[in-house]
């Protein structure tokens, strides 16, 4: 808002524009007078001026008196020819460039003239076209004014532009930077990278937030503004992950490793290391199956969900896997290495390893100074086959073509008992030692009290009454216990005694210094032997002729 322009700073309020300038109506001309005014307040005057001469329709201004009057304040100067000039209030409308804003110039009445009315603008405002967004009140603020105002009179309005459409990735979908951790005490953890981010079935991957069209805009003319509309970016399933909730949600059909692949976001089932399992990569945990193009190296760990496919070794590293193992190369375990599967391994040789398997183990060379465990068969193949010295216990068999060796190498082979079950029949057989032994403790408590009474010394009191009967109740508990676990042990020793069909079968020599377990039994072979299978018959382990 102008209010006066500065006006009343130049002069008092009441004295209105007209102390500011006089113009004259006369036979001869126009004349115009310019008041003294503050410096500050020149510019204003010269530019109201200027728009009131010519919104008042006078004609042939001599421009350059109009100045002179500027110049010579107080000094009358002839600005035009005679003619007829209009006296009334008047009001000018003018628009911003972009049409966005109505400005209204109201200046008051010369001397007898009619003074502004509403109705004077309103015709002004609909001359101009301006039909959006008026301001009535400042409208009205322009009259009665006794000098020239300036008020925005309207305005349009903005368009709001549209909104792209955005993606934000809800699981990391590239090769994180490799920061190792500081660790409490100082160190640098090298081996915990957190390379794999595995991901879960039904989890979100990713969610997309919609492009918006905008908002039409308008002048104060009533044109349309048209905004510039949002860019859509689908959202595009890859493999193993499905759109849902109208596009806008990924999530994982399978569990695996996301990935970003040609701006699709894929899980994987298998997760593929490039090279070794070392500093570069850390650690692996993966909940599919991992499969390492180099070998896994001392001190790393490698553990997956499903298989774990190692294209040259282990070396002194340590493998889990849900699923099988396979080892290209071979497995040295170095004292630290370790191998663990739910299904079989598979090796082309262990030397100093310790293998576990939930089913077979398979070794395509040889097994040398190792530990192995599997609930199925070992079979040591290849051209030596060779088994020597170590530990193996296998539930079902154990085949290979020599074992042990000329130099007497202590070399223990049991079969006829699968590992776990071993291990469940130890942990069944402390159990009940343990419940038997708590139910003596309970079962003499309470042999001493009936004595108690029975003297007639004095009753029981009634918190002893309470304690035997708790006593008795925890005494039939134990016993019921008991039962259970005696017909679970009876059922383990079922299944032992289902396996006592494990054979071990060598197919070239067998040397003294191995020793041979078949269920309880066992046989230490004293004399080299070619070509033999050791089975159970009975009460005692037969050496039958290979086949």
């Amino acid at each position: 808002m102008m209010g006066g322009l500065g006006m009343t700073e130049v002069l008092p309020e009441a004295e209105g524009w007209n102390a500011v300038r006089s113009l004259e109506l006369t036979a001869d001309g126009i004349f115009l007078t310019v008041f003294p005014a503050r410096e500050e307040g020149r510019k204003e005057i010269f530019t109201l001026l200027k728009k009131e001469l010519t919104g008042r329709g006078l004609r042939q201004i001599n421009w350059g008196e109009v100045e002179r009057a500027f110049r010579r304040q107080c000094a009358k100067m002839k600005i035009a020819p005679p003619q007829p000039l209009s006296k009334n209030g008047l009001v000018l409308i003018e628009l911003s460039s972009d049409e966005m804003e109505a400005y209204a110039y109201a200046f008051p009445p010369l001397d007898d003239g009619t003074p502004l009315t509403l109705g004077q603008i309103y015709a002004a405002i609909e001359k101009a076209g301006i039909n959006y967004g008026l301001d009535d009140e400042a409208i009205r603020s322009l009259i009665g004014m006794r000098y020239p105002q300036l008020r925005v009179i309207a305005r349009g309005k903005a368009a709001r532009e549209g909104r792209d459409a955005t993606i934000e990735y809800c699981v990391p979908i590239s090769r994180p930077f490799l920061t190792p951790k500081e660790l409490e005490n100082g160190r640098v953890d090298f081996y915990n990278l957190n390379l794999v981010y595995n991901v879960n079935k039904g989890q979100v991957l990713a969610r997309k937030t919609p492009s918006l069209p905008g908002e039409r805009g308008m002048t104060v003319t009533g044109k349309t503004i048209k905004p510039h509309p949002g860019k859509d970016i689908p959202l595009l399933p890859g493999r193993n992950t499905e759109v849902i909730e109208e596009g806008c949600t990924l999530v994982a059909q399978a569990p695996g490793h996301a990935v970003l692949e040609g701006g699709r976001i894929h899980v994987l089932p298998v997760y593929v290391v490039a090279g070794d399992v070392d500093f570069s990569t850390g650690n692996i945990n993966f909940i599919g199956s991992v499969r390492i193009n180099g070998s896994v190296k001392m001190g790393f760990h490698v553990q997956a969900a499903g298989d774990v496919e190692v294209r040259q070794a282990v070396e002194g590293g340590i493998v889990k896997a849900g699923g099988n193992v396979f080892v290209k190369e071979g497995i040295r375990g170095i004292g630290k290495g370790r191998i663990s599967a739910g299904g079989s391994v598979y090796a082309r040789y262990l030397e100093n390893a310790y293998v576990e398997a939930g089913q077979d183990v398979i070794i395509g060379e040889s097994v040398m100074q190792s530990t192995i465990s599997a609930g199925g068969k070992v079979i040591v193949r290849g051209k030596s086959g060779q088994l020597v010295g170590g530990f193996c216990c296998a539930g079902r068999g154990i085949e290979a073509k020599s074992v042990g060796s000329q130099l007497e190498v202590a070399t223990l082979l049991q079969v006829g008992i699968k590992p776990d079950l071993m291990a469940e029949m130890k942990a069944i057989i402390q159990k009940e030692a343990e419940v038997k032994a708590q139910l003596e403790r309970i079962t003499n408590t309470l042999q001493r009290l009936p004595n108690a009474q029975a003297s007639r010394e004095r009753k029981l009191s009634v918190q002893e009454k309470i304690f035997s009967r708790n006593l008795r109740e925890a005494q039939q508990r134990l016993q019921r216990q008991i039962q259970e676990i005696e017909t679970e042990r009876e059922e383990l020793s079922r299944k032992v005694r289902s396996l006592a069909e494990g054979r071990v079968k060598v197919q070239n020599y067998i040397y003294p210094g191995v020793t041979i377990k078949i269920g309880e039994l066992s046989y230490y072979v004293r004399d080299k032997m070619q070509h033999v299978v050791f089975l159970q018959e009975g009460d005692e382990i037969a050496i039958l002729p290979y086949c």
